[in-house]
């Protein structure tokens, strides 16, 4: 009966929330920024349903909170109504897919309470993962990787010894001056990598400081990444063919590269974290039996 309910919500919160959901569901395929939206919901069922037994092993009713979270997934949906018109697709869609985690998030809490919550909260929080991130702060995190990627460009260029003059975000080189611009950013593959580090933190670490390094990674790989996407335009622009900076795939579809270059970075920084992790419990493990021991030896001389 409870699942049935848990479904009924969750049918009634796809049918309040269809428009935008749909209206998010096309920028998916239309937009490389949306590309990952779909695939959330998915990686999110699949960690609940792995871990199924354990997250439902104690479950009860949260009205209060449940019903809370519910009615603030409406207010986010009339907000999204009401500012529609006054505000771009991106920030009228932050609301109203806000409202909808929210609702899939109470649905939840009201039908199977705070137990059930705390073990399947990793999986819940991940849906946060769908929400467009608003232009006042994607706008600075557009700025931020930009610049990032205009010093690291500089850096590498200025290791290889190639002469060259900087400028802003200006960067010549004999013959041709490469502009590292908002699209230089890297931002799609910045939010991308820190979906897959977020989940290949919970899956193989367990404290959480290293799973924070673990996702903090991502803004020093995508930098460098994206610095070293700039240089080797550059480089190639200069010194082999100008056509390079304007009708080249490193250009147009060089991202995709560049984005295994940065996994392949961040999966050194995982090893690391995770052999620490490792030897942190097998220490904590001798020293758990360590102290088992002299226990045994303090009881045995005092008997």
């Amino acid at each position: 009966m409870r699942g049935f309910l848990l479904v009924a919500l969750i049918g009634a919160g796809v049918g309040l929330f269809y428009g935008p959901f749909r209206e998010l569901a096309v920028l998916s395929f239309d937009k490389a920024l949306y590309s990952h939206t779909l695939l959330i919901p998915i990686v999110s069922f699949y960690i609940l349903w792995v871990n199924r037994k354990r997250v439902f092993a104690e479950m009860s009713v949260a009205p209060v909170f449940g019903g809370l979270l519910l009615l603030l997934g409406l207010v986010l949906l009339l907000v999204h109504k009401s500012l529609a018109e006054a505000l771009n697709q991106n920030d009228s869609l932050f609301f109203a897919t806000l409202g909808l985690v929210a609702w899939l998030v109470g649905g939840f809490v009201f039908l199977c309470g705070t137990q059930a919550l705390r073990k399947g909260l990793f999986a819940l929080l991940f849906l946060l993962f769908m929400v467009p991130v608003p232009s006042v702060v994607m706008g600075s995190i557009v700025t931020f990787l930009q610049t990032g990627s205009a010093y690291a460009a500089r850096a590498v260029l200025s290791l290889l010894g190639v002469p060259v003059y900087f400028e802003g975000m200006l960067i010549s080189l004999p013959g041709v001056t490469v502009e590292v611009a908002e699209e230089c950013s890297g931002v799609r593959s910045a939010m991308v990598l820190t979906m897959l580090s977020t989940f290949a933190a919970y899956l193989f670490l367990y404290s959480n400081w290293r799973r924070s390094i673990l996702v903090l990674a991502v803004v020093p790989v995508t930098i460098f990444k994206n610095g070293l996407r700039v240089v080797t335009l550059a480089l190639l622009g200069a010194y082999v063919d100008i056509s390079y900076l304007t009708d080249s795939f490193i250009h147009s579809r060089g991202g995709q590269p560049f984005m295994l270059i940065a996994i392949a970075m961040m999966l050194p920084i995982l090893w690391g974290l995770r052999r620490s992790e490792r030897k942190a419990r097998r220490m904590g493990a001798a020293a758990g039996e360590s102290e088992r021991l002299q226990g045994r030896v303090e009881s045995a001389v005092q008997g």
